[in-house]
C-alpha cells in the first residue's frame, strides 16, 4: 500500500486490537480512489460491516478474510484488476450488491453459489469466458449484468433466476441461447443482446418467445435497413425479396412490415 494511505479505518483497527476489541462497530467504509494494491490482513475483523467500497483502486487480489464480512449487504470492487475471486466470497451469506465491473476477472468460483441474498451482480467488462451453473443457486437475483465480456455460452441453470428483471449479455459471442431463457418470459423486463453473433434460429427463437420492446439486439437497426431497401413493394402491399442475391436474407416472422408504409 502507497505511503500516506493510513486510513481512518486502519487507525480504528489498531486502536481496537489495543483494547482487545474485535468488533470495530463501524457499518460503512468507502476505500474508493486510495491508490490501493492490496487490503489489510485485518479487513476479516471489521464484523460490522455492512457496505464497503473498494472501488477504483489497483487491487489484483483480495484476501481469504473477506469471507468474515458476513454482515455485509454492499460490496464495490469495480474499477480493479482482479484476475480470480477466493471461494471465501460464498460465505458473504447476507450480500445484497456486488459490484465487480470493469476488472479481469477470468471465470467465477463455483462457490459463488452461497450469496442467496444476492439481488444485484454487475460483471461487465471482464475477460469472462463461460458462468458456472451455479449461478441458478442465486434465486432472488434481480438485475445481472454480463456485458462486454467473452461468454460463448449461458449454462441451461440461468432459467432458476426466477426474480430477474434485467440481464445484459450486450458486447459478447454469443450464438446461441439456452431455451430454458424462456421460462423467464414473463418476469424480464430487458435483455441486451447488442453486438452478438446470433445465428438466425437465435434471432427467430427470441421473437416467437420474447415481446420486441422488451430483448435489445443490434439486428433491429440493421434488418429494418434491409427490409427497407429491398423487401417490401408498396404496389402490392406485400413483404419479399425484390433484389436478386438476396433470396436467402433472414426476416423474422414477427417483424412488423406495417412501419415500413412510414418510409415508402
Amino acid at each position: 500500500m502507497p505511503e500516506g494511505n493510513t486510513t481512518a479505518a486502519k487507525r480504528r483497527i489498531e486502536a481496537a486490537r489495543s483494547q482487545g476489541s474485535t468488533d470495530l462497530n463501524l457499518s460503512e467504509l468507502n476505500l474508493t480512489r486510495k491508490d490501493l494494491r492490496s487490503l489489510l490482513p485485518a479487513i476479516g475483523e471489521m464484523q460490522s460491516l455492512r457496505t464497503l467500497y473498494l472501488n477504483c483502486n489497483e487491487l489484483t487480489a483480495l484476501p481469504k478474510g473477506i469471507g468474515q464480512l458476513t454482515r455485509l449487504r454492499t460490496l464495490g470492487l469495480g474499477n480493479n484488476e482482479l484476475n480470480s475471486l477466493p471461494k471465501e466470497m460464498g460465505k458473504l451469506i447476507g450480500l445484497r450488491t456486488l459490484g465487480l465491473e470493469d476488472n479481469e476477472l477470468t471465470s467465477l468460483p463455483t462457490e459463488i453459489q452461497g450469496l442467496k441474498q444476492l439481488v444485484a451482480l454487475d460483471l461487465e467488462d471482464n475477460e469472462l469466458t463461460d458462468i458456472p451453473k451455479e449461478i441458478g443457486k442465486l434465486t432472488k437475483l434481480q438485475r445481472l449484468d454480463l456485458g462486454s465480456n467473452r461468454l460463448t455460452a449461458l449454462p441451461t441453470e440461468i432459467s432458476k433466476l426466477i426474480e430477474l428483471r434485467r440481464l445484459n449479455l450486450d458486447g459478447n459471442e454469443l450464438i446461441t441461447l439456452p431455451e430454458s431463457l424462456g421460462n423467464l418470459e414473463s418476469i424480464l423486463e430487458s435483455i441486451d443482446l447488442n453486438g452478438n453473433p446470433l445465428s438466425r434460429e437465435t434471432k427467430d427463437w427470441l421473437g416467437r418467445t420474447f415481446s420486441a420492446e422488451l430483448v435489445h439486439t443490434n439486428m433491429t437497426v440493421h434488418d429494418t435497413e434491409i427490409v427497407l431497401k429491398v423487401l417490401y413493394d408498396d404496389r402490392s402491399g406485400t413483404a419479399g425479396p425484390a433484389i436478386d442475391g438476396l433470396d436467402d436474407y433472414y426476416i423474422p416472422y414477427w417483424f412488423d412490415t406495417n412501419r415500413l408504409r412510414q418510409h415508402g
